[in-house]
């Protein structure tokens, strides 16, 4: 599974002196610690601690580090703060405590406590909508408060521990839950014939795997940020896209593509961006806006020693503003995009699905919605079938079938048009490139670009022929002057 395994043991494996075959392997045991290192694997943990809420105008985003099952799950650690949740549901009640550790001694501890919750509180929000989500898991009654340190010590528990950001600071954090909570989420999400019953957190896996299928983009969309000024539109950064890769993934995506594909000072600037702050004295200062969610912990050590020497993350290096950051970061979007395609980059299932996801609902869509603009508004065809018959004819017939059916595409009219003066099989061929079109606006690999440059390009044929005929009809005159005198 690409994650790091412990508790499992292997078969012992027996040759028999007749058969060379090894003998079948012998049923694995259930897991009882992993180490995750494929975040899309681990998503199910948001029905126990949420992995994106906000704290007022706070954004908190956190990611799964280990998950944990049995008796030995609880290591002991009772400092401070904890919370409870209970709900009660369709499934029966359901219950899971928090630990938020913060900084000891006692006058930081002391304010932990408020910031720890005000945390719970949101988180307790969000939790009580993400199990809402599910008929047989929504709450019919709902609570969440401080507690004092439950006695979990040799009790068998389902353990996840988590790092989350927020402001761009990170701590880590633990929620515990029944050993029977995985295979509740299992039958709330449909995917219990999948699950082991004696083996929670593959059965926490598999939940996992089956919530994008269930909200395509939504177990992305949740964690996009809204940037003041970005028409409020929720954006997911590439920062925050390397949360959710996998280790593997991340580290094809930090050396092969983004350090190479933004070169110097342009890569400090993929994640950081200026604004203006108007200080008490109405002044205006300038403000590096940090990164949301990048976490250095992880992030850094992926990318080669020359970046931190050449200060190539430095706040020197920052967008100029939000749009400028925006317009990077949709760059990047599109290198990472098109090199998946290639195959340049040779990502997991799950990691070239997730950047193809957020490629088209961010980036593609954008160029799509001009493009369409473009075809309701029927430009440049409104123009085309103003000309003379013969210059626009000539210009369809000097014309090949890709430009046409780019010329045309959306309106049966201007199909109509530009067929009366082609064959039956180039009629054929535009068709063809009509469906074309159509499959690759559709699953978001059509290169928006070039389709508005060609279609254009018919107009463009035609300008050309009539400034040709002129300057030919010019030229005959100067020659007819000429033979006269």
């Amino acid at each position: 599974m690409g994650m790091k395994l412990f508790g499992r043991r292997s078969a012992k494996r027996g040759m028999e002196e007749s058969a060379p075959e090894a003998t079948p392997l012998e049923p694995m045991e259930p897991l009882v610690a992993l180490d995750v290192d494929k975040p899309l694997d681990a998503l199910a943990t948001r029905f126990m601690f949420p992995l994106a809420f906000q704290v007022g105008e706070v954004p908190v985003r956190a990611r799964p580090l280990r998950l944990r099952i049995g008796a030995d799950a609880f290591t002991g650690t009772t400092a401070g703060p904890w919370f409870v949740w209970k709900a009660q549901s369709p499934a029966g009640t359901l219950s899971g405590f928090w630990h938020l550790p913060g900084p000891e001694g006692d006058e930081k501890a002391a304010a932990w406590q408020k910031t720890a919750a005000a945390l719970a509180t949101a988180a307790a929000i969000k939790l009580k909508s993400s199990l809402a989500s599910l008929p047989s898991t929504a709450p019919v009654q709902f609570s969440a408060g401080p507690c004092p340190a439950p006695s979990l010590l040799g009790k068998p528990v389902f353990r996840v521990d988590f790092r989350y950001a927020a402001r761009g600071s990170f701590r880590e954090g633990s929620a515990y839950s029944p050993v029977g909570y995985p295979l509740v989420l299992a039958r709330a999400t449909g995917c219990d014939g999948s699950a082991a019953a004696d083996d929670a957190i593959a059965t926490m896996i598999a939940v996992s795997k089956a919530l994008p299928g269930n909200a395509p983009d939504g177990y992305w969309a949740e964690r996009a940020f809204r940037f003041s000024g970005a028409n409020d539109r929720p954006y997911l950064p590439v920062y925050e896209l390397l949360n959710l890769l996998s280790d593997d993934d991340a580290r094809l995506v930090v050396q092969n593509n983004l350090v190479i594909k933004a070169p110097g000072a342009a890569l400090g600037a993929l994640f950081l961006f200026k604004t203006t702050l108007r200080t008490p004295d109405a002044e205006d200062r300038e403000r590096v806006e940090p990164p949301h969610s990048l976490d250095p912990q992880r992030v850094y050590p992926m990318m080669p020693a020359t970046v931190f020497e050449d200060g190539r993350l430095s706040a020197q290096n920052a967008s100029a503003n939000l749009e400028e950051f925006l317009r990077r970061n949709d760059e990047a979007y599109e290198e990472l995009f098109q090199a998946v395609r290639r195959d340049a980059l040779s990502l997991s299932e799950a990691g070239a699905a997730l950047i193809r996801s957020v490629y088209v609902a961010q980036v593609y869509s954008t160029k799509r919605r001009a493009f369409d603009a473009m075809v309701t508004a029927g430009r440049p065809f409104d123009e085309f079938k103003e000309l003379s018959e013969h210059v626009a004819r000539r210009a369809v017939d000097t014309s090949g079938p890709e430009t046409i059916a780019a010329a045309v595409y959306g309106s049966a009219e201007a199909l109509a048009f530009v067929q009366r003066w082609c064959s039956t099989r180039k009629k054929q061929s535009i068709t063809d490139e009509l469906e074309r079109i159509e499959a690759t606006l559709a699953d978001g690999t059509a290169d928006i670009g070039a389709l508005i440059d060609s279609r254009s390009s018919l107009l463009d044929k035609a300008a050309t022929i009539v400034e040709t005929e002129r300057r030919e009809d010019s030229a005959a005159g100067a020659k007819s002057g000429k033979s006269r005198t």
